[in-house]
């Protein structure tokens, strides 16, 4: 795939502004007749957008409307289609022309205003919709001229005047800064000469999670007084019906819901300690490990048990003490406790345990009644195995034998303790076959019918007279029962409690990666395929069929079935606070030069959601880095969010915002000061700051070393 390239630009500005212009027209005749041709006087108007906006003319918006997610380090952003339209009108009430000025020429008139639900509902910002534009004529400056052009009605805000003064403003007090927020965007396909051209409008301030927030197109045409030929003064318009208020028009809106990054969970332990904090015994029990996003959502559970916890002071002790350390999602795996290793209990390689083995039983030679010592180890290994089970494969299917040695292998690397791995194997794939009662039917009656008709083709037993030409009556095995033998292939059905035989092998806040031992998914095919007596029959050769791995095929030769060969399991409250994680697995280890790079990924084969924290991930091929990453949507202006402060990843600059990130209980929205912020960048021109802005999804990536 051919790679695209994005170019950046400071502004795209249009040859003609919107306005009122007059053309003259003079012909003269170079001939010897005397002809007076008079001059013809045209007058036109170039006009678009002022109070409303064709929806057509929006590309894109982020975060997306409607959306909810983790969205507090985004700057919302909107993309459109007409790349000259930010700059078709200007920010100036004067006439004068100023287009020598680059902060004049680059300020867009248009500009993304962030309001929180919180001020919509206090009406610090309330919405007038429908208001008539005549009333509105003379507080807005609209040239009498040019009524006839726009629509009799708009849509408009106001703002306390409060909230649009001083350094705090939420609207930008200087050109300079405005000039900022809008840049123009151009997009060439390899081998294109011409591409598509977009204008981006950009923000200023960031939304305060766990909250509702909407962002308005708002028109700051005519809002800027010119003082000389270099200062320009906000002045805004004053509501006609309360001197206390700023009004806007506004073209469009949309709305968003950024999720709080903070976690709770309360735990029985955790529990123990409130109620020690707090000198009182509070019952937690039916909260206990369930996981809230929000702290409204954990202060509303919280203030619902009974008793009621009203108190203020207790709630914010609580909330203190139930807090998920390092919640937001790639803090939490940056520093997971338990960490990243393969699924085993030990690391020496030298001991048995280290394949992923657990022990059970204590043997107790003054009691025969005592449990016996032995092992198992599930079908997930935390390093290859290499056992023959050929003769284990033969005693699996001659039930005598089975009867009389149990199905055991002597570990050969542990003397005297007996590995019960395949043989447990074996009989959970019995009993699993047992208790699917519509796949214990239809593959007993197969099973019947096949040796019928096997025994009567051979003739034996003086059955000859029943025999038949050829194999057409033989029956196949039903699809749905092959069905169940490779979905069970594939691991699927099989109970949590097999595969990850004991707690302490996943423990909380970690990552195990394993090989998936064939040899066991063999045992358990083995112990499913031998229910059902039939006549005297040799399997043999049916049930090897069925113990191969290669991936099937359909008639034209494409892949339609592959089986696991390694994965991994999670168990992170990453899980449950953020589901819509993404997990990139390369064949390749990860550094910081191709952590970009898409060439070696490899499609997870399954992804299973075990539990409220636990995920497993099946793969057909080795990985040897693990890249986790929330899903990127689309690329979007942004910060990056850590330890309370917002900043570049790519540069070691914090963003200056309203409030400080940090301040305890202040959880936004943040305004962003975006001349010291462009400062910080080094950003010597509106490209430059653009391009600097970009922020992709945070990624922390494991390699197996």
């Amino acid at each position: 795939m051919d790679k695209a390239t994005i170019t950046f630009h400071d502004a795209h500005i249009p040859v003609l502004e919107d306005g009122e212009y007059d053309v003259t027209v003079s012909q003269k005749l170079d001939s010897s007749f005397d002809a007076d041709i008079a001059d013809k006087k045209v007058t036109f108007n170039v006009t678009g957008p002022k109070f409303q906006l064709n929806p057509n003319q929006i590309v894109s918006v982020y975060p997306p409307n409607a959306g909810k997610g983790d969205f507090m380090a985004a700057l919302p952003t909107m993309a459109l289609k007409r790349s000259t339209l930010p700059w078709e009108r200007s920010p100036l009430s004067s006439s004068k022309d100023y287009s020598s000025v680059n902060q004049v020429q680059n300020s867009s008139w248009l500009f993304l205003l962030l309001v929180d639900e919180s001020e919509l509902l206090s009406g610090s910002v309330k919405e007038l919709n429908d208001q008539s534009l005549s009333g509105l004529q003379n507080t807005l400056g609209i040239d009498s001229n040019e009524v006839h052009h726009l629509p009799k009605k708009i849509n408009c805000l106001t703002v306390n005047s409060s909230l649009i003064t001083g350094d705090s403003s939420l609207i930008p007090i200087t050109l300079s800064e405005l000039q900022y927020l809008s840049y123009a965007r151009v997009k060439n396909e390899s081998g294109e000469e011409s591409g598509e051209e977009h204008a981006v409008l950009l923000c200023n301030r960031l939304p305060k999670k766990g909250s509702n927030s909407t962002v308005y197109l708002i028109s700051l045409e005519n809002n800027y007084q010119a003082d000389d030929g270099k200062s320009f003064t906000f002045k805004g318009f004053s509501d006609p019906n309360n001197d206390t208020k700023k009004i806007f028009p506004f073209l469009y809106k949309w709305k968003f819901h950024a999720f709080d990054d903070q976690l709770y969970c309360i735990t029985k332990d955790k529990a123990e300690k409130i109620n020690k904090s707090l000198s009182s015994a509070y019952d937690f029990s039916s909260i206990y490990e369930k996981v809230y996003t929000t702290t409204e959502a954990f202060k509303a559970k919280l203030s619902s048990l009974s008793p009621k916890i009203t108190d203020k002071n207790k709630l914010k002790i609580i909330e203190q003490l139930a807090k998920v350390p390092g919640s937001n999602f790639h803090e939490l795996l940056s520093n997971l406790d338990g960490g990243f290793k393969p699924l085993a209990l030990i690391d020496d390689q030298s001991k048995f345990e280290s394949t992923g083995s657990i022990q059970y039983g204590t043997p107790d030679t003054q009691n025969k009644n005592s449990p016996i010592q032995g092992w198992y180890r599930s079908p997930f290994t935390a390093r290859p195995i290499d056992i023959d089970i050929a003769d284990y494969v033969n005693l699996a299917i001659d039930q005598r034998k089975r009867s009389k040695n149990g199905s055991n292998i002597i570990t050969p690397s542990v003397e005297k303790l007996n590995d019960y791995t395949y043989s447990t194997a074996y009989e959970l794939g019995r009993l699993t076959a047992l208790d699917d009662v519509d796949f214990g039917k239809e593959f007993y009656k197969w099973k019947c019918e096949y040796a019928m008709s096997k025994r009567i083709l051979s003739g034996s037993n003086n059955l000859s007279y029943l025999a038949v030409s050829d194999n057409s009556t033989v029956p196949e095995l039903p699809k749905h029962v092959l069905d169940k033998f490779n979905c069970w292939k594939q691991l699927k059905g099989i109970p949590y409690r097999y595969l990850v035989p004991d707690p302490s092998l996943l423990p909380n806040e970690s990552v195990r990666f394993f090989q998936i031992d064939q040899n066991w998914i063999k045992a358990f095919i083995c112990g499913a395929f031998s229910i059902g007596h039939t006549i005297e029959y040799d399997f043999s050769n049916e049930l090897s069929s069925l113990l191969h791995f290669e991936a099937i095929k359909d008639a034209e030769g494409n892949v339609v079935m592959e089986f696991p060969s390694c994965g991994f399991l999670i168990n992170s409250f990453a899980v449950s606070g953020w589901p819509g994680y993404e997990v990139d697995a390369s064949n390749v280890s990860y550094t910081s030069d191709n952590i970009q790079e898409k060439n070696n990924l490899i499609d997870v084969q399954q992804r299973l959601k075990l539990d409220t924290n636990i995920e497993l991930f099946l793969y057909t091929k080795q990985f040897n880095g693990l890249n986790f990453h929330l899903h990127p949507a689309k690329t979007h202006s942004g910060f990056l969010f850590d330890n309370n402060k917002f900043s570049k990843e790519s540069e070691t600059i914090t963003a200056v915002v309203y409030p400080e990130a940090n301040n305890e209980g202040e959880n936004g929205p943040y305004l962003v000061d975006i001349n010291k912020l462009a400062d910080s960048l080094n950003a010597n021109t509106i490209a430059e700051f653009a391009g600097k802005m970009l922020e992709g999804t945070p990624e922390v990536y494991f390699n197996i070393s």
